[in-house]
């Protein structure tokens, strides 16, 4: 199961530079080939719908799952599959793409194998929780908290600095996790979070520390590692931990129904779906953008939470996604900004930064 795009949006404000190979998400390809105004819309239009799409399927890969949970299929076995499917999607594309994955470095192949075995556990504790307590209440949380402790691990081992607007979209996100949540010193008997959905959302925020150490990884190994290669390290290692798993802990049955199989088969159709329209919708529209767009898989987990499982949704739900939302709505608007005054900015010939400032500080 594919991380949200909530971090697309912390690695977008984090580093915003054209040549940035592996995280090189905000570059607009109208920028590099000038079009007209109707081939621009069409590719905006192309963009949007694209990550309206991978926002949903990445909602509906989360229904599946639950199915094929409650089918008796274990978390490994969903995963084993997954990987395997990425894996083979993803080899074809390094061979087309003519991507080395022996690295260079043997500090590069270890975080790239710490990348997969970090991310692969926290895939497991987040399929370990979406049985548990409304979808949701669980994607308002990672959309809330990614954001959150992204910035911190950031903060931390890269020393990268906090915005203004991150700082105030984290005090908004804590307090719609705090709404969905709902400890018991907060809230009445009656709305209170039950113990399977405290238990869900502590697994959700284990995940969510797993996710984003990943990304942080990621981070440091940028303009080294191309992307597929991440890709196809991330679905390896988590193929060979989950069927190291599966032979331990919890032995597979793969004597399925019929609607097993189709329940499974979703859940990779889903999530690779998921995937490459994230990253086409990153080709043709901004990371802001997108990551704003990718909210609607928190309507759609709520939809089926009401229609498909029947879970009764309280109004402090719905405002606890609201104001996560509205914290990703102020990181958006201040990354817009951001890249819109970059754009305005007049061009330096190639010169770098630190020849710009000598030959500003001669001019005056």
């Amino acid at each position: 199961m594919e991380p949200p795009l909530t971090l697309v949006r912390v690695i977008h404000e984090y580093d915003s530079s054209d040549d940035d190979e592996l995280f090189n998400w905000n570059t607009d390809i109208r920028k590099q080939n000038p079009r007209s105004r109707l081939a621009n819309f069409i590719d905006s239009a192309l963009g949007i719908t694209l990550a309206l799409l991978s926002g949903t399927s990445y909602a509906v890969s989360s229904v599946f799952i639950v199915f094929a949970q409650r089918a008796g299929v274990t978390q490994y076995q969903i995963k084993f599959l997954s990987g395997v499917v990425g894996t083979l999607t993803v080899a074809p594309c390094l061979v087309y793409k003519q991507v080395d994955p022996r690295l260079e470095t043997w500090k590069d192949r270890f975080a790239m194998i710490a990348n997969g075995a970090v991310g692969t556990l926290a895939s497991i504790a987040l399929l370990y929780a979406l049985p548990l307590a409304p979808l949701g209440n669980i994607n308002a949380i990672i959309q809330g908290m990614l954001s959150i402790v992204t910035a911190t691990l950031a903060c931390l081992c890269l020393k990268e600095f906090c915005r203004v607007s991150e700082a105030v979209a984290s005090v908004l996100n804590v307090i719609g996790i705090l709404l969905i949540a709902r400890p018991e010193f907060l809230a009445p008997a009656h709305t209170a979070s039950s113990k399977n959905e405290t238990l869900a959302y502590g697994l959700t925020l284990v995940s969510v520390l797993g996710i984003s150490a990943g990304y942080v990884i990621g981070r440091a190994v940028r303009g080294r590692v191309n992307v597929y290669a991440i890709m196809f390290y991330n679905s390896s290692v988590g193929t060979v931990m989950n069927c190291v798993l599966m032979l331990v802990v919890s032995p597979a049955k793969w004597d399925m129904e019929a609607d097993v199989v189709f329940f499974v088969s979703a859940v990779c159709v889903s999530t690779l779906f998921s995937t490459w329209t994230r990253y086409k919708s990153l080709q043709l529209e901004s990371a802001a953008t997108v990551a704003l767009l990718s909210n609607i898989q928190l309507v759609v987990a709520y939809l089926a939470d009401i229609f498909i499982f029947k879970y009764t949704i309280y109004p402090l739900d719905f405002a606890g996604a609201g104001v996560v939302v509205l914290g990703s709505v102020v990181v958006s608007i201040t990354s817009y900004k951001k890249n819109h005054n970059v754009k305005k900015q007049p061009k330096t010939d190639g010169k770098t930064r630190e020849e710009l400032t000598a030959l500003t500080a001669l001019e005056e």
